[in-house]
């Protein structure tokens, strides 16, 4: 087995073992809910760096991808699993559930989860898992929950965000050179000053993203749980 083949078994048994023990606190304490997971892991131990990217349920993960100086483009990295899938409904049904109004069992549309212990094991807990060696062309991963993929596309989403983190690395280069000119800073005031140290603080993809998800609920109306994660690779 390769070790890349080796990394993705033990994701998949990390798995299961996680909705083994779930599913134990769903019936101690009367749980019903599930959820659903998208994730990275990034291994840059091995002699070629690799991301490998988990998925189970309907959120989304994309690469975003520039191999020259073309424009950036979003590369699914997931596949919602649904009842609408073909595969996917057969093996609910092979699991003894029914399909009803394009819903499990008529109740949600999502075929894989953790937990919704009243509907396993017509759910599943096994993700999808796929890879990729990280490259100068692979600039970063977007992942989010369904709610973000109502308002934006893979790819407005990917170019919304590749538009904005050069100006925010360019600004926060510049206020970087700037508090480390004495000479620059003793020329302005005390509240000039502040008011640099907090549009520093403030510079980063933590907001970068806040303005995205600002812009998908305010401007976009999604109306669904809207949460992202920016995982920059280069």
């Amino acid at each position: 087995m390769s070790a890349s083949a080796a990394v993705k078994e033990a994701i998949k048994s990390a798995f299961a073992a996680c909705d083994v023990e779930l599913l134990g606190l769903c019936r101690a304490r009367c749980w019903c809910d599930g959820c659903c997971v998208v994730g990275v892991v990034v291994d840059r131990e091995c002699s070629s760096a690799r991301c490998y990217c988990i998925n189970l349920g309907d959120s989304r993960a994309f690469a975003a991808v520039q191999p020259d100086s073309s424009s950036m483009r979003a590369v699914p990295l997931s596949k919602d699993h649904t009842a609408l899938d073909a595969k996917e409904r057969k093996r609910v049904l092979s699991a003894g559930g029914f399909v009803e109004g394009g819903r499990v069992c008529g109740s949600i549309e999502v075929t894989r989860s953790l937990g919704d212990v009243r509907l396993k094991p017509m759910l599943s807990s096994v993700p999808d898992v796929t890879s990729f060696s990280v490259g100068p062309e692979q600039r970063f991963v977007l992942l989010g929950c369904d709610g973000l993929w109502k308002a934006f596309s893979g790819q407005q989403a990917v170019q919304h965000l590749a538009e904005r983190l050069p100006k925010m690395d360019q600004r926060r280069q510049e206020l970087a050179l700037l508090f480390q000119d004495q000479r620059e800073l003793s020329s302005r005031t005390k509240e000039a000053i502040q008011q640099l140290a907090k549009e520093r603080e403030s510079t980063n993809e933590e907001a970068v993203l806040r303005n995205f998800l600002h812009e998908a609920v305010h401007e976009r109306n999604a109306t669904d749980n809207v949460t992202a994660l920016l995982v920059r690779l280069m």
